[in-house]
């Protein structure tokens, strides 16, 4: 068996101090995001989508309101109702 390694990729989350990232981030009942959850925040895949890929979608947003906005409160009841505004390579 030979392994080739065909590609490396990383990801930087980064918010603003005292922003609701920040602060739904720093949250001691929150406590940073888990892979599944930057899974949910940087896809353009559906929940349903997710959960035929085997997501445990109610585990990534315990609190989803379902209102097709990707919201901190989504991930934790702790967290306010403020949209999660991804950037990736390329957005300008």
């Amino acid at each position: 068996v030979t392994q080739l390694e065909v590609g490396v990729d990383g990801l930087a989350v980064v918010v603003a101090k005292n922003s609701a990232g920040h602060n739904c981030l720093t949250n001691p009942e929150v406590r940073g995001l888990t892979l599944a959850q930057l899974r949910w925040i940087f896809t353009d895949w559906s929940n349903e989508d997710l959960v035929a890929d085997g997501v445990d979608i109610a585990s990534v947003v315990a609190d989803d309101d379902k209102d097709g906005i990707k919201e901190w409160s989504d991930l934790h009841k702790g967290c306010p109702e403020v949209p999660i505004n991804p950037y990736g390579a390329g957005d300008q």
